[in-house]
């Protein structure tokens, strides 16, 4: 039990990692591709910057840079119990996560060629692909073999996922 909260605490702190490449560069790039999940979050939070002493400034952002990794904590506390299988929960979850993305992708297509380029804009959608393939394939060799490392696997990659390039900015920036 303990080697397996020591797993999700690592998880988290490498999320908390992932969570801040996605804002790494001052513009939307490859490798900073500006998610959803972290950007709108850290534009309420940044405000609290705004009211605190200069010295504590830099709080917010790393507020914001850690709700992933919490929901992470918060989401994977099922997976301690003793069955292997990936929850029905996370099922829907990342199906529903899968379909918004696909949506916001086909939707984001014309601001993504105007403002980033054609090359940005195809690399987040393949980066999205991979993504989802990876977390179909572990769930159906979870389904088949259920074991504890690969329903961990698929969480902390599907959280991955949506700190990192699920909902990538593409358009015009604010």
């Amino acid at each position: 039990m303990k080697k397996k909260r020591m797993y999700n605490l690592l998880g988290a702190i490498v999320l908390g990692f992932v969570s801040y490449s996605t804002m790494s560069a001052n513009v939307p790039t490859i490798y900073s591709p500006f998610s959803l999940t972290v950007v709108l979050p850290t534009f309420y939070i940044y405000d609290l910057g705004k009211i605190l002493p200069s010295f504590l400034s830099f709080l917010p952002v790393i507020l914001a840079r850690c709700i992933v990794p919490l929901f992470f904590i918060a989401w994977s506390h099922k997976l301690y119990s003793n069955t292997c299988k990936i929850p029905r929960r996370s099922i829907i979850l990342f199906s529903m996560m899968i379909i918004l993305s696909f949506i916001s992708l086909f939707g984001s297509w014309n601001y993504g060629i105007e403002y980033q380029g054609k090359f940005h804009t195809i690399a987040m959608y393949g980066l999205n692909l991979i993504f989802w393939v990876v977390m179909i394939f572990l769930y159906l060799l979870n389904r088949k073999k259920p074991s504890f490392k690969i329903s961990f696997i698929f969480h902390w990659i599907s959280f991955a996922w949506l700190a990192w390039v699920a909902f990538p900015w593409l358009g015009e920036l604010l």
